[in-house]
């Protein structure tokens, strides 16, 4: 979230029971490949945060070259903050 280049607040849109502010930005290429371990590290991301007034994450939505041959687009939803959640490898 921090490094995220040209942010822009937007409007509000509801996600479950909260409604966040949009921002949208370009995070920095290497960053994306770090975290999701696709793509080359280099290239442009477009990735749209939705934030509660507590700036907490809610949503993200990242579109990018994470494989050749066209763009993807990555949709995170976050909930339940607080409460410990047990992650299995598919």
């Amino acid at each position: 979230l921090p490094e995220t280049q040209s942010p822009t607040t937007g409007g509000q849109v509801r996600a479950g029971k909260a409604v966040p502010t949009q921002v949208t930005g370009t995070p920095p290429a290497q960053r994306v490949t770090d975290l999701f371990h696709l793509g080359d590290g280099t290239g442009t991301y477009r990735v749209t945060f939705g934030l509660t007034d507590t700036d907490q994450l809610r949503t993200a939505t990242l579109v990018g070259a994470f494989f050749e041959g066209g763009d993807s687009t990555y949709t995170l939803t976050l909930t339940d903050y607080g409460k410990p959640v047990e992650i299995t490898r598919p």
